[in-house]
């Protein structure tokens, strides 16, 4: 009878694409706290559905609910009452989870009949499937208390679940309670039947709801990233596929949005231009230049693509080692999983012959692997997979001499270790042994911080927020979920256990904090910070030790007789204080300033020469010479009039030293306001003389100072 109401043949085709019904008992005998603890779960699976992507879909039908809406009811004229199709088979959207949010108990007389409902979600899985490429799932979320009217019909519903490929998963809320009526035994022995029958699952609301509200993860197609040979020798290629293992999930790319005109889309272009001339540079005239020494060589994008050593793809063996002599901390980037080719039984045998081979010699084998042809080759290490496991190697890059960083520490061996701290420390480890300190959904314990159960903080946040913001745009950011908080921390009861092993260690390894040595006062020493402000016009410090013949204080010590582009401001002050020669000081300053602008690449010296510029103001201003600062920013001015750096000077109001500044300035404010909105009409003489020996010949430096 039931199966003339549905239909005959099914599809039965699997793939990633999934039509998933969720089966939600919303009838009188559902506790409302069961109800409240199935909403939870389902938001938190649709937040899995939306992370996950992809084309699966998912439908909403209550049962025991106020109204009906199904087709069943339709064709068999009245029947399948009370069923209602809230949500037809679709893509997730917003309004599916207002409507999970939404979630509540029907009239108090309205009982929800489970088998009905299941007869229903079959017929609405065929109606939407037919004949496409999709999975079909059921979760029906029931306390099973209403009557039913098909219980005795289990094996034909059962033989049109598996017809159809169905898989089904029940989740009991109050299942194997002792105060059960006898509607919730019998019906309960029902479904357990059913699953049973169809190779189903049947759960408690404790574990079905927990693997529900499992957190999400990016799913990831299984795309092979290599198909060729496994090349022992030219004689020797076995086919094989190489598929990644791990890779680092990184946050998710967001598309940029207008805050005033939302849902439009933006186009960011971007431009590049001198900042000597403030021109714009086209993408064909931008060239890259790698600094060596003090030239920039130019390299092009077609000399840089020559560079790397390519190859056609290849997964070469170059030989086999023993295990031991491939340290995993020379391990780099993600690892692949290489398998043989299914399609091809020699290959298996011959791929399954060297994986037993390697884990009986414990010998790994080193490869040359380039996964596309003309990528870069890199070497790696194929590893093969554990005894008893499916027939795999794991590879891994290994590093060249330029990747490894080869620092060297202290050796331990010069502190002895006595018996009864090593025999401390072995307790201490025991007690913090992490290898059964959990416990899993049945009971069993297993071990604990397995990657697989610990999740990304920052990227469950994420998705957390998103779905909140979904349903409320202005929710705050929601706290962290105890079950992701709590593998990032100590576990509690397992440190607690280990008290006395802390205890015994504490004993045997007394730790107490060290003074800090006050290495002012170190016998033989000097103090070089004090010796840096020394340098720099602090010459009344107390030498504090001259049993030193020759270190870095001395070498500071020495008198500065050059204004260098290396510390500009510093070996300027440092000749105001000792030489006391401030016009010729500022004129080397000047100097060093129009050096570190020609000479600079893209305006990296930009920065320096304004912190010069700054520098010769503020001690100018303080000596009351004018004179060589106003001089020299009006060479700098005239050199680089209309470029960036003439304008920053004048966003930075770096004028001329003015007369209400320092009376003997021939510059009045009104002047020094406008400096730099004056171009400085240069004699054609003189300009033609500023390349040659000095560019301060010319201006009078002798007669300053």
């Amino acid at each position: 009878a039931v199966r003339s109401l549905l239909f005959g043949g099914g599809s039965g085709s699997g793939n990633m694409k999934e039509a998933c019904l969720l089966v939600v008992d919303v009838g009188r005998t559902m506790p409302e706290q069961g109800l409240a603890d199935i909403r939870s779960a389902l938001q938190r699976y649709l937040v899995k559905c939306f992370v996950q992507g992809g084309m699966n879909e998912l439908g909403l039908l209550l049962f025991g609910s106020d109204q009906t809406n199904n087709a069943l009811n339709v064709d068999t004229n009245g029947e399948y009452e009370s069923i209602e199709l809230l949500r037809a088979l679709a893509k997730p959207d917003a309004a599916l989870i207002h409507q999970v949010d939404a979630l509540a108990n029907g009239s108090s007389n309205v009982e929800g009949d489970v088998i009905d409902a299941i007869v229903v979600g079959i017929n609405e899985l065929h109606l939407r499937v037919k004949h496409l490429k999709f999975s079909k799932r059921m979760f029906i979320f029931t306390s099973a208390g209403g009557a039913t009217s098909s219980s005795e019909q289990i094996q034909d519903i059962a033989e049109i679940v598996k017809d159809q490929s169905i898989a089904l998963n029940i989740i009991g809320i109050g299942f194997g309670d002792k105060n059960r009526t006898g509607s919730q035994i019998q019906n309960e022995a029902s479904l357990r039947l059913l699953a049973e029958l169809t190779d189903g699952a049947v759960m408690s609301a404790d574990i079905g709801l927990k693997l529900l509200s499992r957190p999400a993860c990016k799913a990831v197609r299984p795309t092979a990233k290599y198909r060729g040979a496994l090349e022992i020798s030219s004689l020797i290629q076995i086919p094989s596929n190489t598929f990644g293992k791990t890779m680092a999930a990184g946050f998710p790319s967001m598309k940029k949005q207008a805050q005033t005109a939302p849902g439009s889309t933006i186009k960011m272009e971007t431009a590049s231009f001198n900042k000597m001339t403030g021109q714009e540079i086209i993408k064909e005239q931008r060239l890259k230049a790698y600094r060596y020494g003090n030239a920039l060589i130019p390299v092009s994008d077609v000399d840089e693509s020559l560079f790397s050593c390519r190859d056609l793809k290849c997964l070469r063996i170059l030989g086999f080692i023993p295990r031991s002599d491939v340290p995993r901390h020379l391990f780099m980037s993600s690892v692949d999983c290489v398998v043989a080719d299914a399609k091809s039984p020699d290959a298996v045998a011959a791929f399954s012959a060297f994986v037993a081979a390697m884990n009986e010699l414990d010998f790994v084998a080193l490869v040359r692997y380039s996964k596309r042809d003309y990528s870069p080759a890199r070497p790696g290490v194929l590893s093969p997979g554990l005894e008893g496991e499916a027939d795999v190697m794991f590879l891994n890059a290994l590093p060249f001499a330029d990747d490894i960083r080869d620092y060297e520490f202290n050796p331990l061996s010069r502190f002895t270790v006595s018996d009864k701290q090593a025999a401390a420390v072995d307790a201490l480890i025991d007690a913090l042994d992490l290898s059964e300190a959990s416990v899993d959904a049945s009971g069993e314990r297993v071990p604990a911080l397995r990657p697989e159960s610990t999740f990304n903080p920052v990227l469950q946040r994420l998705y957390a927020t998103l779905h909140a913001r979904l349903l409320s745009p202005g929710a705050d950011v929601p706290p962290l979920q105890p079950e992701i908080r709590a593998p990032l921390e100590p576990n509690e009861d397992i440190f607690d256990k280990a008290i006395d092993a802390f205890s015994r260690l504490r004993d045997v390894l007394p730790l107490v904090v060290a003074p800090e040595a006050d290495k002012s006062k170190a016998k033989g020493r000097r103090d070089w910070r004090s010796e840096i402000n020394a340098s720099l016009g602090d010459t009344d410090t107390p030498d504090q030790s001259s049993t030193v013949d020759v270190s870095l204080s001395d070498l500071m010590e020495k008198e500065v007789t050059i204004i260098t582009t290396a510390s500009p401001v510093q070996d300027y002050k440092s000749l105001i204080m000792r030489a006391g020669q401030p016009a010729d000081s500022t004129k080397q300053l000047f100097d060093v300033v129009i050096q570190l602008i020609e000479q600079s690449f893209q305006g990296s010296g930009e920065a320096k020469a304004v912190d010069c510029i700054e520098a010769a103001r503020q001690i100018c201003l303080e000596l009351s010479l004018p004179d060589p600062f106003n001089q020299g920013l009006s060479l700098t001015k005239a050199r680089f009039m209309g470029s960036p750096f003439v304008a920053q000077l004048k966003s930075k109001r770096l004028f001329p030293i003015n007369s209400d500044e320092v009376p003997t300035s021939s510059i009045s404010p009104q002047e020094a306001v406008s400096f730099f909105d004056v171009p400085v009409i240069a004699d054609e003489g003189q300009t033609q003389k500023v390349d040659e020996d000095s560019i301060w010949e010319s201006a009078g430096w002798d007669e300053l100072g």
